[in-house]
């Protein structure tokens, strides 16, 4: 499975930490953009566990 992250949060700290947690998943193509390539179903729901830790609102 291909995924396509894009994000755009104002706080640096809730940020950073986003892109963070992505780099342990995909390739950073832009300050705000990572392409994860090669993502089982259960590292994608992984991911959006994290992700959901941080209070985002994820679609």
């Amino acid at each position: 499975m291909f995924v396509l992250v894009c994000f755009d949060i104002v706080d640096n700290r809730v940020r950073y930490r986003v892109a963070k947690t992505l780099k342990g998943y995909g390739v950073r193509v832009q300050k705000s953009v990572f392409e994860c390539s090669n993502m089982t179903e259960h590292k994608f729901l992984k991911m959006i566990s994290k992700l959901e830790d941080f209070n985002l609102l994820l679609s």
